[in-house]
C-alpha cells in the first residue's frame, strides 16, 4: 500500500522570484526616469527664469540710461556702444557690451558699473544698439538687442533680449 503523505512545500520558485525581481526593476526603472525628467523640468524652469530676470533688469537699467540722457545720444560706428549726457548728474554715460569682456556696462567718468552677473554668458553682441529719429526733432529712439545664456545645474539655456526706447531731450 501506498501511503499519501502530504508534502508541504515552503519557499518559491525560481520562476517566481524572476518574475518579481523583474517586476520591481521595471518599476524602479520608471520612478526613477520619472524623477530625473522632474529635476531637469525644473533645472530648467529655474535657468530661464534666471536668465529672463537678468536679462529683463539689463534692459530696464538700459532704459533708465537713455530716459535720463539730456538728447546727446551718441551711437558708435559698430553699434556696440552708446554715449550720452544724464540730465541728472551732467554726467557723460557710455553703455556698452563685449562679447569678450562678458559684460553689458555703463561707464560714466572713470566708474564702469557691470550690468550682468558673472552666472551669465553674453553670446551676442551685434547690433546691441541703434540709433534712430524719431517723429520730430525732439525725439531720439534707441534699440538695445543682446543674447544671454546660462547653465543651471547641467542645464543651459539662452534667450535674445531687445527693447526701444524713446530718449527725451
Amino acid at each position: 500500500m501506498q501511503k499519501n503523505r502530504k508534502k508541504n512545500k515552503f519557499g518559491f520558485t525560481l520562476i517566481e522570484i524572476v518574475v518579481v525581481v523583474s517586476s520591481i526593476g521595471i518599476i524602479m526603472i520608471i520612478v526613477v526616469g520619472t524623477i530625473l525628467q522632474t529635476m531637469k523640468a525644473q533645472n530648467r524652469n529655474r535657468a530661464i527664469s534666471k536668465l529672463s530676470d537678468e536679462g529683463n533688469w539689463i534692459l530696464s537699467e538700459l532704459r533708465r540710461n537713455v530716459f535720463n540722457s539730456g538728447g546727446g545720444l551718441l551711437c558708435s560706428s559698430d553699434n556696440l556702444s552708446v554715449g550720452l549726457t544724464s540730465v541728472v548728474d551732467n554726467l557723460s554715460t557710455v553703455l556698452s557690451c563685449s562679447v569678450n569682456g562678458n559684460k553689458i556696462a555703463s561707464s560714466s567718468g572713470s566708474i564702469e558699473k557691470k550690468l550682468n552677473s558673472d552666472s551669465v554668458t553674453i553670446n551676442n553682441c551685434d547690433n546691441f544698439v541703434f540709433c534712430g529719429s524719431g517723429t520730430g526733432d525732439e525725439l531720439r529712439v534707441v534699440t538695445f538687442k543682446f543674447s544671454l545664456s546660462t547653465l543651471v545645474s547641467g542645464v543651459g539655456t539662452t534667450q535674445d533680449f531687445w527693447t526701444t526706447v524713446v530718449g527725451r531731450n
